[in-house]
C-alpha cells in the first residue's frame, strides 16, 4: 500500500523496519508479477484498478 501511494524505498524502510534490500527486491518482485517497469506504472495500474469499496 506504502508504494502504491508513490512512497519512496527510504521511507517504507522506516515505516515497515525493514532493510532497503529487503524493500527493493520487494518491489522488484512487485513489478516483475504486474508486468511494470517504472513507479509512475504502478501508480497508473493503481490508478486505474477497479476496487470495489
Amino acid at each position: 500500500m506504502l508504494l502504491a501511494k508513490g512512497r519512496g524505498i527510504e521511507h517504507i524502510q522506516g515505516k515497515l523496519c525493514i532493510s532497503g534490500h529487503t524493500v527493493k527486491s520487494h518491489v522488484y518482485n512487485i513489478y516483475r508479477k504486474m508486468d511494470i517497469n517504472s513507479r509512475e506504472e504502478l501508480l497508473d495500474a493503481v490508478e486505474n484498478a477497479n476496487v470495489c469499496n
